[in-house]
């Protein structure tokens, strides 16, 4: 990320109604959504479709209404889908970022989005070496991400490990934020560092999801020193953050309980 804005998340700021133009691509993706053809990798199908394509050598990933929506119901899911797109114009250029490269809301009952897909693991899959190689550095540009997301009104989901990515060449990566305005759809802007708390006691939790992992002394230790890296990060970035969170904010508390007792080594 440079610091520029990508013209379109400055068009669509600028317009007094904040209307998105009903269609969008980047260089070189002018006709992917016409394009997209199977195979299908269907990662997940609730509210929202998600699925997997390749595409002249890429992988994408392609956002459509998912089959929790009956007939009645589309036109709720017409709408979340709107909304996630409007995030991901608010998103273009920010590193760290899923980044869109198309949408179409050409026809109004049938929207679609395509992302890149981000290369590497989610963090609930990470191999004993992934875990171990997080540096300092990756951590402290994850904090970068979440401050550009919040100075243009994103609200990042950092509450399941599968929204993050994380290559060891490229850091993490989150695959999940919506535009989000002071009291809009029950949402409130959160800060960069109650977020990063947020993504550390994920960490803390994984152990407790991954049965694989669970018994596995040599995943406890690292973890344990990731956390700590993560830590010292947040320490330097913010000193006595977590003291001044909001009073809204303290089940962070909770969420940082880093107790050696949870890290025991057997």
């Amino acid at each position: 990320m440079d610091g520029s804005v990508h013209p379109l998340t400055a068009s669509v700021a600028e317009s007094a109604s904040g209307e998105l133009p009903p269609f969008f691509a980047e260089d070189g993706f002018e006709n992917v959504i016409t394009d997209l053809k199977g195979p299908y990798e269907v990662l997940s199908d609730g509210e929202t479709r998600v699925a997997r394509v390749a595409y002249n050598g890429l992988g994408l990933v392609v956002r459509t209404i998912g089959t929790d929506y009956s007939d009645e119901e589309a036109p709720s899911g017409v709408e979340d889908l709107t909304h996630r797109i409007k995030g991901l114009v608010r998103g273009l250029g920010i590193t760290g970022l899923e980044q869109m490269v198309s949408y179409s809301l050409e026809d109004p009952e049938d929207p679609i989005v395509v992302t890149k897909a981000n290369e590497g693991a989610t963090l609930d899959d990470l191999s004993l070496s992934q875990i171990e190689g997080i540096t300092e550095d990756q951590y402290d540009s994850l904090l970068d991400t979440l401050e550009a997301a919040a100075d243009r009104g994103l609200a990042p989901d950092t509450a399941w490990p599968g929204n993050f990515i994380y290559h060891p060449q490229h850091g993490f990566a989150l695959i999940d934020y919506t535009a989000v305005d002071t009291g809009e759809r029950g949402l409130q802007p959160s800060p960069p560092v109650a977020e990063f708390c947020k993504f550390l006691g994920l960490t803390k939790d994984l152990l407790d999801l991954s049965g694989r992992h669970l018994r596995d002394d040599l995943y406890k230790k690292a973890w344990r020193e990731a956390l700590q890296k993560g830590l010292t990060v947040l320490e330097k970035r913010y000193p006595n953050a977590i003291n001044e969170l909001p009073d809204s904010s303290q089940s962070l508390q909770h969420w940082l309980s880093l107790s050696t007792e949870h890290f025991a080594i057997h």
